[in-house]
């Protein structure tokens, strides 16, 4: 017969198992958690090595380490600084970058060429499908064909890469068909490129067919409203200034272009809303643009503007060979950072991208100072950026 002794050691000792075993499953469970922590935020630092060696060498990889966990990406280039945010926290990302999060991403450099000075940025993207629904017909047709072309040249092209970024139609010849896509080389590039063959005899019906996550309806009419799309974005074609108004699915505002790069970030951050629910991430990749660019072109004209009055001066004047490039460094300077409404306090207005007569100036300053450069290098006293 079992002692009460006995019995006693025999309880406890299941209890103490117990309590150890629930100790180590937690403990374990615990410590798996924060290794795939540290994990997520190594991921998180490696893209962002990534995309600084880009932005930097121009040589496109693959990133593929974000399928390796369970990720929540938001890039959020609004803060200040611009940050990713995940489940681990957030990480500041300096590198002007154009994110569509997904398990592989295909990283490339771009880049807005405004001659004294190129904009560069990184765009980092999934399988991705732009699906252009241009509906302008008559005079207006060639307009939506050269702002499809002004888009299409802003996205990587992928051939013998992975992900793939492809470009295709919706809308012909009737309103549920999707055509086949392309590659930017066969779409855009080649000399039998797709939108480079006539398209006077093709009319676009509006399209009504379903898009998935990563895919991008880009609808390109005059009748652009609020209430005239379903999904993805809605393009008025640019007025004789280049400037024109552009609606996200989901906002009820507009939203004023004077570049393409305007409108691929919206199109790369699309018609979702952000984690906050508050807005479409088409309109914040929108916003961080303006801002970054701002950022970048008013420092850049600020410098060259400087280097071109330095320049200046430091050229002889009795020296006829050398008095054109004396009076295009005094254009540049004066254009650029020196004379009246320059770039440089065109882009210190909070309004230069919302501001029709503003963004026009700015728009006109940038053409001139883009030419006067080119001037400086077709006569030798400049080199070509």
């Amino acid at each position: 017969m079992i002692s009460i002794y006995q019995l006693f050691k025999i309880i406890f000792g299941l209890v103490a198992s117990g309590f150890i075993l629930y100790f180590l499953i937690h403990y374990t469970g615990i410590y798996i958690t924060m290794q795939e922590d540290v994990m997520r935020v190594l991921i998180i630092q490696n893209f962002r090595k990534a995309t600084q060696d880009v932005y930097f060498t121009g040589n496109p990889i693959n990133f593929s380490d974000f399928g390796r966990l369970d990720f929540t990406l938001y890039f959020d280039g609004q803060a200040e600084p611009p940050v990713m945010r995940s489940e681990v926290g957030e990480m500041v990302f300096l590198t002007p970058m154009f994110f569509s999060p997904s398990d592989e991403v295909f990283i490339d450099r771009n880049h807005l060429d405004h001659g004294w000075f190129k904009f560069y940025f990184v765009e980092a993207l999934p399988e991705f499908f732009i699906i252009f629904n241009p509906l302008d017909t008559g005079l207006w047709q060639d307009t939506d064909w050269d702002l499809m072309k002004n888009i299409t040249a802003l996205f990587p092209s992928t051939i013998g890469r992975t992900p793939k970024v492809r470009f295709g139609f919706c809308g012909y010849p009737d309103e549920d068909n999707l055509s086949d896509t392309w590659e930017r080389y066969d779409f855009l590039d080649s000399p039998s490129a797709v939108l480079k063959q006539s398209h006077a005899a093709t009319t676009f019906s509006r399209c009504n067919a379903s898009m998935s996550w990563n895919q991008r309806l880009v609808t390109i009419s005059q009748s652009c409203l609020p209430d005239f799309i379903t999904q993805g974005i809605c393009i008025q074609p640019p007025d004789i200034y280049g400037i024109g108004f552009a609606y996200i699915n989901g906002s009820d505002s507009s939203y004023m272009y004077k570049d393409s790069l305007d409108l691929v970030a919206m199109i790369i951050g699309g018609d979702e809303r952000d984690i906050y629910g508050i807005s479409t991430l088409g309109e914040n990749l929108y916003e961080y643009k303006n801002k970054i660019w701002r950022e970048r072109v008013r420092l850049a004209s600020m410098i060259t503007g400087r280097r071109a009055q330095l320049i200046e001066t430091k050229l002889p004047a009795d020296i006829t060979e050398l008095n054109e490039c004396k009076t295009l460094y005094a254009s540049l300077k004066n254009t650029l950072y020196f004379g009246p409404e320059p770039v440089y306090d065109l882009l210190s207005q909070q309004d230069y991208y919302t501001s029709h007569n503003t963004a026009r100036d700015l728009l006109e300053r940038l053409a001139e100072a883009k030419s006067v450069y080119q001037d400086l290098v077709n006569k030798g006293c400049e080199y070509a950026l």
